[in-house]
């Protein structure tokens, strides 16, 4: 079984995560881009 591996990237101060087990087939975490969107909404 592959390696998941984290990335991250920055953008309007808010990290968002990706994973990726082979450079080809990243997720981004909806989670992080809910948490921001809802922080911002407050």
């Amino acid at each position: 079984m592959a390696k998941i591996v984290k990335e991250t990237i920055h953008t309007k101060g808010i990290d968002i995560g990706i994973y990726t087990t082979n450079f080809e087939n990243e997720f981004i975490s909806l989670t992080d881009i809910v948490e921001m969107r809802t922080t911002h909404d407050l």
